[in-house]
């Protein structure tokens, strides 16, 4: 962000903690506010902005890591299975879709330019 400024969200009716949490910069937006995935217990993602909380209506969560690509256009989740999927952000085209076996969330996932993904185990790369 050029110049941080905070901003109230719209109210989350969450009954659990979200399992993760991933910023969308106001630059990648169509309102060209910023915009919150908030994953959730229940296995959905909710997208929040400054008005509104859209349920994306994700059906193979719940995700334990997420991270939104350098250019904004893609979002990396890590499910609590072990599975890597790869969506646009906003949701409308599947990238894709690995199942890593790993038992345990990975400590970092994190873009490597625009179209890789790294996901980082204590002991594993």
């Amino acid at each position: 962000f050029d110049e941080p400024r905070p901003q109230k969200l719209a109210i989350l009716d969450l009954t659990e903690p979200p399992t993760a949490i991933a910023v969308l910069e106001p630059q990648y937006t169509l309102s060209q506010s910023v915009e919150i995935f908030v994953a959730t217990a229940s296995g959905t993602i909710l997208v929040v902005d400054a008005d509104t909380v859209e349920d994306q209506l994700i059906t193979n969560g719940p995700f334990t890591r997420m991270a939104v690509s350098p250019n904004g256009k893609v979002l990396a989740c890590f499910t609590e299975t072990g599975n890597l999927w790869v969506v646009t952000c906003d949701f409308t085209k599947n990238y894709s879709g690995f199942g890593t076996k790993a038992r345990l969330a990975p400590l970092q996932l994190v873009w490597c330019g625009t179209d890789s993904v790294i996901l980082y185990w204590e002991r594993v790369l």
